[in-house]
C-alpha cells in the first residue's frame, strides 16, 4: 500500500477545559495527539501532514501560516504530535483533521486498528479506535541473479547459465506461475535443462518446461 489517505477528514477533537481558555476559543498549548497501533507499534504505518488551510509540515514541526505550532514526531510507527503554541480548538481540530497515514508494507494484512488518543497535558487522556481497511497493490516479481560466463565444451558436461538465482512473489499467498527465458543467439543443437528437463532447440526456439 503506497497510497497516502487523510486519515479522520471529519475528526473532532474537544477538551471542556482547554476548550473554555482564550475566550472560549479553546487554546491547546502543552496538548499532545498519539495514534499507534492498537497492540503494539508496527513500523510500516507512516504518517504525513497535509497541507492546507494555512498548515504545513517542515523539519517535525506543523506551521500555521508559517509559524510553528506543534512537534511532529514519528517512530516506530507512532505518531506522537504535540501543540508548542497557543492553538485554539478550530485550529487543533483542523490539524486533526489534515494527518494523513499510508502503509508501506508490500502485503498488508486487510485491517488494522490504529488507537487516537488525546493528552491535555495535565495528566488526563481520551482515546478513539480506528480501524481501517487496507487493499493491497499487486505487485511485479522481484528476480535476483548472478549470470555467469561460461565456456562450454563441445560433447562435454552442461555449463550453468545462472547461479544463486531467487523468485519473489511479493505477496504471501502467490507463486511462480511461469519464467519467461530469453537467449540471444539461440542456434540449432543448443539444448537448455531446467529442473532435470531439456529444450531442444534443434526442433523449436521456444518451448516450455
Amino acid at each position: 500500500v503506497t497510497r497516502t489517505w487523510v486519515f479522520l477528514p471529519g475528526g473532532t477533537l474537544h477538551d471542556p477545559q482547554l476548550d473554555a481558555l482564550n475566550g472560549g476559543l479553546g487554546d491547546y498549548d502543552g496538548a499532545s495527539i498519539v495514534i499507534a497501533r492498537d497492540g503494539g507499534d508496527n513500523a510500516e504505518d507512516v504518517y504525513s501532514l497535509l497541507a492546507g488551510s494555512g498548515l504545513t509540515l517542515q523539519n517535525g514541526q506543523v506551521l500555521l501560516d508559517g509559524q510553528a505550532i506543534a512537534t511532529f514526531v514519528q517512530s516506530t510507527g507512532t505518531l506522537t504530535l504535540t501543540f508548542i503554541a497557543s492553538v485554539s480548538q478550530a485550529n487543533a481540530q483542523q490539524v486533526l483533521r489534515s494527518i494523513a497515514y499510508r502503509n508501506t508494507s508490500q502485503d498488508p494484512a486487510s485491517s488494522a486498528s490504529l488507537r487516537v488518543q488525546l493528552n491535555d497535558g495535565e495528566g488526563y487522556r481520551d482515546s478513539r479506535l480506528v480501524e481501517l481497511t487496507l487493499e493491497g497493490v499487486n505487485d511485479a516479481p522481484v528476480v535476483d541473479t548472478t549470470g555467469l560466463r561460461p565456456t562450454y565444451n563441445a560433447e562435454s558436461e552442461p555449463v550453468k547459465l545462472f547461479e544463486n538465482t531467487t523468485i519473489d512473489v511479493v505477496e504471501a499467498d502467490q507463486q511462480v506461475w511461469q519464467v519467461v527465458l530469453t537467449l540471444t543467439p539461440a542456434a540449432s543443437g543448443d539444448i537448455v535443462g531446467v529442473d532435470g528437463g531439456k529444450i531442444d532447440l534443434d526442433n523449436t526456439l521456444t518451448g516450455v518446461q
